[in-house]
This record gives C-alpha cells, structure tokens and sequence, in this order.
C-alpha cells in the first residue's frame, strides 16, 4: 500500500479509513474500518456510527504498520481495552503487529477471544530472491522449550494465489475526514 495516498485534504495522515478486508484471514470480506494509531473507543464508535447503512463488522487495528507500543504497560494502558471492548461487542478485531512482538500479544488477554485475528507480519523484501528451496521455520525460543517441535513451510508453496493479495486490490478504501456527515 502506498501509504501517501491516505492523506487527508490537508494532506496530514488519515487516522481512519474503511472498505473490504482483502487479506486472507478469517475476517476476509467482512466490511471493515481501518484505524491507524492508538485506538479511541468514542472516535472508532463515531466512525462506525458513519457507516451503518454499510454495517463494519471488523475493526482492523494497527493499520498501515502503526503498532508499535515501546513496553507492555503502554499496550495495556493504550490498545487492549479498546480491542476488548468491540470484541465483546461481537466485532472482528485484528491486531496487525510485527512478528517480534509476537510474546507481547501472548502475555496478554485478547488471544481468548474467539474473534480475534492476530495479523502476525513478517517482513520479507525482495522474497523472489530467496529462492525455490527458500524455507520459513517456525521455531521456539530454545529446544524442547514451550512448543512440541518446529515447523517449517516452503515458502515457495507459502506464497499461493489462494493466499495473495495484490497491492491492488487496497485501492477500494475510503479515507474517512473529520467532515464526513452521515447521509
């Protein structure tokens, strides 16, 4: 995604933005809005409030790689209630986070909730260059220390057509301004 395209008239970042998610993951299709930066639960109720002639059944958290709390406590003073509160209000909730906060989402409650999709992103530039035989391990932290063995995936057969998403279709999101009125 060419994030210069959400800006605003001013052009300032967006904060919100809505359309279908089109990544593969279980809220794949669902109506979504997209929020970027830490999240306020009045500001996304308003935004939602916008659209329910469209009913957001997804709230996409993180969006535009823009998780990055620095400590545990910043991500539970800032982002878990905000997330607990739309999935106990029946909303699919994705968090998008880097792969090495990975022990961060695990210390903390929001991997009970059923409708819960942790975006685990790794970064992988230049994937095609790896290889055929190139082969992502999904490993632990030590031997025999917390899971019952290793995985490994080629990442040749990782990257299917039924699993790709094409910068294209992020093209359909609309940015919400602090002016929109409801129709």
């Amino acid at each position: 995604m060419n994030r210069e395209e959400y800006k605003n008239n001013d052009n300032q970042p967006v904060d919100f933005f809505v359309g279908h998610e089109v990544e593969r993951t279980p809220a794949y299709g669902h109506f979504t809005l997209f929020v970027v930066d830490e999240p306020d639960i009045e500001n996304i109720a308003r935004r939602i409030a916008q659209y329910q002639d469209k009913e957001i059944t997804h709230i996409y958290m993180g969006a535009n790689q823009s998780f990055h709390p620095s400590t545990y406590e910043e991500f539970d003073e800032n982002w878990i209630a905000p997330i607990i509160h739309f999935l106990t209000l029946g909303y699919w909730v994705t968090l998008d986070f880097d792969h090495s906060m990975v022990n961060l989402i695990q210390e903390s409650p929001l991997c009970r909730y059923m409708q819960f999709v942790p975006m685990i992103s790794v970064k992988f530039p230049d994937i095609r260059h790896l290889g055929y035989n190139a082969t992502l391990k999904l490993d632990d932290v030590d031997f025999r220390f917390s899971n019952n063995g290793v995985w490994c995936h080629s990442l040749h057969e990782l990257q299917s057509n039924e699993a790709f998403t094409s910068w294209a279709e992020y093209n359909d999101d609309e940015i919400i301004s602090e002016t929109k009125t409801k129709e």
